[in-house]
């Protein structure tokens, strides 16, 4: 019988090869993992009802004119409870507000 997995964690990173490897460690963490590598499909998921803890959101994703600070607020806005940590080779960032 394996460990009990422990939250639900939106993955949102455009470059395969940095997705795979943070949803590696975050499943072996226990973790459920929601991966995308875009984020109009995660919002979408998320305004149909998808409930997660934490959003892991790369701040530089494509397809949002404010890029991932634009995803962040419109998840937010869908479902304030979500800690929002942003990801990239360039920034950081954490909302929990």
């Amino acid at each position: 019988m394996g460990a009990k997995r422990s939250g639900k964690i939106l993955l949102v990173e455009d470059y395969d090869g940095l997705r795979s490897t943070y949803k590696r460690y975050l499943e072996d963490a226990e973790h459920f993992v929601f991966d995308y590598d875009d984020g109009a499909d995660a919002l979408k998921d998320i305004r149909n009802g998808l409930s997660v803890d934490i959003a892991l959101i790369d701040l530089e994703i494509p397809g949002f004119m404010g890029g991932g600070n634009e995803l962040s607020r419109l998840i937010k806005k869908e479902d304030s409870g979500i800690c929002i940590i942003g990801i990239s080779a360039y920034k950081s960032r954490i909302d929990c507000a």
